[in-house]
């Protein structure tokens, strides 16, 4: 049986549908699942994993060796007291599924769909109804000072900025010229 050599952008493609790159966590699985030192792959870059699968590619896959290292990873962590990097959604082997104690995928409520709100009314200028300019063209209209537009707005609406309601004011002001 002679060598099989293996070409870059073979290995570029090797676990992946449709001939897409591998991701750094992909590359990391391919290198660990073919028996790289568990401390190796911890701090290696890109690169470094590049090098070695291409000088090992031609090992056997062991996907045992996945949830072995992170197992090993979660381990030291714990060691360590960082009990918040610990996540089944930053382990190697997972999948995306979330797993009872048998091993039978729990199913997920399905959400309720929100029930859609009526369309804002607006006025015949345009605003949208209850808001703080709207009211505030409606004191106009009705023949209110500045002064007292400000004082009633205010009351109404707490949190509303007297500069900006005396810019509506006389914005209504010179669109009724």
């Amino acid at each position: 049986m002679g060598v099989v050599y293996k070409t870059i952008p073979e290995i570029s493609n090797l676990g992946s549908a449709g001939g897409a790159h591998l991701t750094y966590k992909d590359l990391k699985k391919e290198c660990v699942a073919r028996g790289m030192p568990f401390i190796e792959v911890t701090g290696a870059s890109f690169p470094t994993l590049t090098n070695w699968l291409l000088t090992y590619v031609l090992r056997p896959k062991d996907d045992n060796l996945i949830v072995q290292y992170d197992n090993y990873i979660e381990n030291i962590l714990r060691e360590r007291g960082a009990h918040e990097l610990i996540h089944k959604s930053l382990r190697l082997s997972y999948l995306g599924d979330d797993l009872d104690e048998k091993g039978e995928i729990i199913k997920k409520e399905p959400k309720v769909p929100r029930e859609k709100k009526a369309p804002r009314e607006k006025t015949e200028s345009g605003l949208f109804q209850g808001t703080k300019k709207a009211y505030t063209e409606k004191l106009f209209n009705m023949g209110k000072t500045l002064e007292q537009t400000v004082t009633k707005v205010c009351r109404k609406f707490p949190e509303a900025k007297e500069k900006s309601i005396k810019i509506w004011y006389n914005k209504f002001k010179k669109a009724k010229k």
